[in-house]
């Protein structure tokens, strides 16, 4: 069903964003210190973040009832990944993709089930711009973690530079974002059902 939809934001929509953020933080550094110590499971840091954390996402975009919430969301945590150290690809994926999910979730008038999903999905492909450095400045990147990781690490990672392996991150993060939504859409079907999306 159509309707207009609101712009103006008042403090429940700042709590939300402030609670999911938090959220997804916690659950993208669980993850990155369970599999960030091996090569092969550091490049699945981003497919498996996008599944896991999907579920309280899912409940999020069940939230949004205006313009730019999302946005903001999205602007801020680039920033603040940012601030974490994890550089300015990361940063600049979140906000591409989370300004192509802000317009996904628009044209369903955010009463999309499926449109949220399908943003989700979209929005799930940041998480695989960490990896930029790897495929296209190659020895910079895999020196940089020789340094801290050692050399077990870095060679690993090496032997993982083909650009091949980037499209099959890419596709990997959007399946599993496109998995994690719709389990989390399951799980929280009454949430949705309460909140009028269908």
């Amino acid at each position: 069903m159509e309707r207009k939809m609101k712009t103006k934001l008042d403090i429940k929509d700042f709590i939300n964003i402030g609670i999911f953020m938090a959220l997804s933080l916690v659950i993208g550094v669980i993850i990155a210190i369970f599999l960030g110590t091996n090569p092969i499971t550091f490049l699945l840091i981003g497919a498996v973040g996008a599944f896991v954390n999907a579920i309280p996402m899912m409940v999020f975009f069940a939230k949004i009832r205006k313009k730019n919430v999302f946005l903001i969301y999205t602007v801020v945590y680039a920033i603040v990944s940012l601030f974490m150290g994890m550089g300015y690809f990361p940063a600049i994926g979140t906000l591409v993709f989370g300004i192509a999910a802000e317009f996904l979730l628009r044209s369903g008038h955010f009463v999309s089930r499926k449109k949220a999903i399908l943003a989700y999905a979209v929005y799930s492909l940041g998480s695989v711009a960490t990896y930029i450095p790897l495929y296209f400045t190659t020895e910079a990147f895999v020196e940089s973690r020789r340094e801290t990781y050692g050399d077990a690490f870095a060679d690993g990672l090496a032997g993982c530079s083909q650009l091949w392996i980037f499209a099959v991150l890419l596709a990997l993060a959007f399946v599993c974002g496109l998995l994690g939504a719709l389990v989390g859409s399951k799980v929280f079907k009454k949430h949705f059902e309460k909140s009028g999306m269908v």
